[in-house]
């Protein structure tokens, strides 16, 4: 694989694979089903037809494909069409070599009902967008989706193709680090976990077109987000195929060890994902050698027999926004009062050597 990872976002839609070209047209005619490259969708009848064409002349077009990516809603009505056009999205995606892909694109109902899911179609296989989906993972491609922002109405579930396997489905955490009210839930109708993983989602901090700052909430945020640091954590070890990238993502997340239906496997490490893809392994949750106790709401870090080999270890204090604030360079059996944090959640990341572990503190 090329060091050189290549990403495509398109503004809040953003999706790959290679597939048959399709040509869409309006008729009268009676047709059961979409077909391109193996996938299969359930149409009414009296809806749209799709003629599709296997092709190898994905290059000669590209640049007619160019403007396809233009082709994104531009009203709040949730129509099928950009589900079906996503389809060329995906092939031109693809065809310039794109390695990681984040998508927002998420359904689950739609103005016209006829095409409205269920939740046993939560699969990963029955809705026409997660077969493209499923199809983009198959060649080798890392897609990044949100969860979808329904967890709060009747639907209460993920959208597709979030239902996708080895698709990295990403749920929405506000500052706090609890899940948003909105973020999409699993499981999935087969028993998968699902989400993925969370990131901040609620109050996202974003920019306007006009070069403000303003915050947003949306899995639609989150998701692009998490995309970045898989881009990065790709791009460092370029000898990983994508799903041992996912791999990696997930178990070096804050719930890995009990992954659940609101949270996924949790909040990612990327720096411990980092660290044991390059080889470094990090030490179980039950070697912490690592204390917080609080004194009159101050908190005060405890360092226990460190592990062999290990002399000293290295404190540093972040905010959630990821600034290191406070370190400190400590030894064996030693104390170390933070008097000077100012109330609040804190990530206190340790290091020594050869291991490293993070754990919440707070400024009582």
């Amino acid at each position: 694989m090329n060091s050189r990872i290549t990403a495509i976002l398109i503004g809040l839609l953003s999706v790959t694979g290679v597939f048959a070209t399709t040509v869409i047209e309006q008729n009268d005619s009676i047709t059961n089903e979409i077909v391109s490259d193996s996938i299969t969708m359930a149409m009414p009848s009296d809806s749209i037809t799709i003629q599709v064409t296997d092709t190898d002349s994905i290059a000669r077009q590209q640049e007619a494909d160019k403007n396809l990516l233009s082709l994104l809603e531009t009203d709040s009505t949730e129509q099928i069409l950009p589900v079906i056009k996503m389809l060329r999205m995906l092939e031109y995606a693809d065809s310039i070599g794109a390695d990681v892909i984040t998508s927002s694109l998420g359904y689950s109902e739609f103005d016209d009902s006829r095409f409205n899911h269920t939740w046993d179609q939560l699969d990963g296989k029955s809705a026409f967008i997660s077969q493209a989906a499923a199809m983009g993972v198959q060649k080798g491609l890392l897609i990044v989706v949100s969860a979808g922002n329904e967890g709060g109405n009747n639907w209460g579930k993920i959208t597709f193709p979030g239902d996708v396997d080895g698709v990295l489905t990403v749920g929405a955490v506000s500052p706090n680090l609890k899940p948003a009210y909105f973020s999409g839930r699993g499981f999935t109708a087969d028993g998968r976990i699902k989400p993925d993983i969370m990131g901040i989602g609620a109050t996202a901090a974003t920019i306007t077109p006009e070069g403000n700052t303003a915050w947003k909430d949306g899995t639609s945020f989150s998701a692009p987000i998490i995309a970045g640091l898989t881009v990065c954590l790709r791009q460092a070890l370029p000898d990983l195929s994508a799903q041992e990238i996912v791999g990696l993502i997930k178990n070096n997340s804050s719930q890995s060890l009990t992954p659940d239906s609101v949270m996924g496997y949790g909040i990612p490490d990327f720096y411990a994902a980092y660290r044991q893809g390059t080889g470094i392994e990090p030490s179980l949750k039950g070697d912490i050698p690592l204390q917080i106790i609080y004194r009159e709401g101050i908190p005060i870090i405890k360092i226990k027999r460190l592990p062999i080999g290990e002399t000293s270890i290295a404190l540093h204090i972040y905010t959630l926004e990821g600034v290191i604030i406070q370190e400190y360079n400590v030894s064996e059996n030693s104390e170390t009062p933070l008097y000077t944090l100012k109330k609040g959640i804190y990530i206190l990341a340790a290091r020594c050597q050869s291991n490293y572990w993070t754990q919440k503190i707070q400024r009582l």
